[in-house]
């Protein structure tokens, strides 16, 4: 018998904890790149086109080569392999799961987080004897999930496609209204007085007499350090993206409140509701929020509205009775578009006339005012959240639209079709108003990569002759309102405040990324900007550069709608509440 010891026969399963450490110089790459891409969209990002590809595209390609590196790498054992994919794949379901449709933001936002927090915890385990690589990811994926599932709440989708998060515990803004709207029509306690047509000083329908955003004759004082304004009245809202209509004594909204959409008086001086009127109907719409979208318009001494479900309303305003109504989607045989119908009612020739985006000529349609009859319909758009736009140009008066189809102009009278510049684009919406820089010459275009166009229109005896005289791709508008003073354009391209010539098109100066909405306080010489954030900001308007004179915070939480000044008084609302100031002095 020898005494020669056995050898050891090889241990062929390997931990997969003590496999060759990965080489990490792939996805520590494409993991900075994600990030500074998304840190870079979100700071320098101007538009939608540069959110996509800087907050969609870019990390969606570098989340991919990091899944790619961890299934084909040989360095990592298979136990890894499924902890990684498992885990990114659970992750991503359950913000579905969890957020519903909102949870597309989610993973826009949080799957290049995840996949950039997995890579760093396996480049520290690696490095660390005593720690699984196995267990890391898993940890990761469950703090993650607990904070992004269990703790957080996406309410809605801010301009920069960034989800508005809350959380779980904080009530969702239309609490409140939900549990308090009644399903029915508050008529005035008495009738309320107001003139038969809105003077000088108020703002009688969506941005002003002109749709121009132009406060004329507006003067307060700007050193706000000193002399703020005054708050009067702060009030909790019901939903929607409506501005205010300032009417002698009395501010008019649109809101959504529970099952209704209510078309709403309140008095200007201290915002008590005088009367609510109630119409049967709720748009829900996950990305931008539920509720009306335009704003109602006064004439003639009635109260015009439209909600986002579609039904027009004419509107006795010194009650709150309803005189008629119609449904324009029934009579245009259109079907609520993606944001909602979001045309605020333009008045001219004893008709209202709002954009539908019906079929087969019925773009547009006209009711006469008297009893809501349908007086015509006509136009080509299809897709388009602009109002119609009340316009004189080679001293012929037309109602000007712009929709996916371009820009269409028709007789007030009949609705006939003066003239048109096609211009498509269904991938991106055109959603702000034309601007109508001389008798001659009309402004328009879009957000994304069209930019803007000048056309130049000329009624020729019976023809009209329509040129562009100059495109600009640094002048991209999404639904950020432009506004003129002095032969400039200000407004944003993007989300960024630009100032440019409207003789030329050239960029003067492009300023903060501001977001939100614009008023041009023309015998001032000011901007007033009401930011995405809710921030007031007066700004001097000038082409030399952006100049801030006075700011403030307003509002909390996600601001699109119109600021409106009127009567020496700054009316500012968003989807929760509604605040009033007495403007200061000179």
């Amino acid at each position: 018998m020898s005494d020669t010891p056995e050898t050891p026969k090889p241990d062929t399963a390997v931990d997969p904890e003590e496999s060759p450490r990965p080489r990490f110089a792939l996805p520590l790459v494409a993991a900075a790149v994600q990030s500074v891409s998304a840190l870079a969209t979100v700071n320098l990002g101007s538009t939608n086109m540069d959110n996509i590809i800087g907050l969609v595209l870019i990390p969606g390609i570098c989340s991919l080569i990091l899944m790619f590196w961890v299934l084909t790498s040989k360095r990592i054992s298979a136990t890894e392999k499924s902890s990684f994919v498992i885990g990114v794949l659970a992750a991503t379901v359950s913000l579905f799961v969890a957020h519903g449709s909102f949870g597309l933001n989610f993973v826009i936002v949080g799957v290049p987080i995840l996949t950039t927090l997995l890579v760093l915890g396996w480049v520290v385990a690696s490095k660390m004897v005593e720690m699984s690589r196995t267990r890391v990811a898993v940890a990761i994926v469950a703090v993650w999930m607990i904070v992004c599932v269990g703790l957080l709440r996406v309410d809605s989708s801010g301009g920069a496609l960034m989800p508005v998060l809350a959380w779980r515990w904080e009530p969702p803004m239309e609490t409140q209204f939900d549990e308090e709207a009644t399903s029915t029509t508050t008529l005035a306690a008495e009738p309320i007085t107001l003139p038969a047509n809105p003077d000088e000083d108020d703002w009688g329908e969506f941005r002003g007499p002109k749709r121009d955003g132009r406060a004329v004759g507006a003067m307060f004082a700007t050193n706000w350090d000193e002399n703020p304004p005054i708050e009067l009245w702060r009030k909790d809202i019901g939903l929607g993206w409506s501005a205010f209509t300032v009417v002698g004594d009395y501010v008019f909204t649109q809101e959504q409140r529970g099952d209704g959409e209510f078309t709403v008086c309140y008095a200007a001086d201290t915002g008590e509701e005088i009367w609510a009127n109630y119409v049967s109907g709720r748009f829900s719409e996950q990305m931008g929020g539920d509720g009306p979208r335009a704003t109602p318009t006064y004439a003639d001494g009635k109260l015009y509205s439209q909600g986002a479900t579609g039904i027009l309303q004419c509107i006795e305003p010194t009650t709150g009775e309803t005189v008629w109504s119609r449904d324009v989607g029934t009579d245009t045989d259109a079907v609520i578009p993606t944001w909602g119908f979001a045309s605020s009612p333009l008045i001219v020739d004893e008709k209202v006339v709002v954009f539908t985006g019906g079929s087969d000529g019925k773009g547009m349609i006209a009711y006469n005012t008297a009893d809501g009859e349908v007086a015509w319909t006509s136009g080509d758009g299809r897709q388009g959240y602009c109002s119609a736009h009340l316009a004189t140009l080679s001293g012929v008066e037309q109602i000007l639209l712009t929709s996916d189809y371009g820009m269409e102009s028709f007789a007030p009278e009949t609705g006939a079709k003066l003239w048109e510049h096609h211009w498509p684009n269904a991938a991106f919406q055109r959603v702000v108003q034309p601007l109508l820089p001389g008798d001659n010459t009309v402004i328009f275009g879009d957000g994304a990569t069209q930019g803007s166009r000048k056309l130049s229109v000329f009624k020729d005896g019976d023809a009209w002759n329509v040129t562009e005289t100059w495109m600009s791709r640094r002048i991209r508008p999404y639904f950020n309102d432009v506004v003129l003073h002095d032969g400039y354009v200000y407004g944003f391209d993007g989300n960024r405040l630009m100032c440019a010539s409207a003789e030329t098109g050239e960029l003067a100066w492009r300023g903060g990324r501001l977001g939100g909405q614009l008023l041009m306080l023309d015998d001032m010489g000011v901007l007033l900007c009401l930011t995405e954030k809710g921030k007031i900001l007066l700004i001097e308007a000038t082409p030399e550069s952006e100049n801030v004179l006075a700011e403030m915070q307003a509002l909390d939480g996600k601001t699109w709608n119109h600021p409106v000044v009127a009567n020496g008084h700054l009316y500012v609302r968003n989807a929760e509440e509604a605040v009033c100031y007495e403007l200061p002095s000179t």
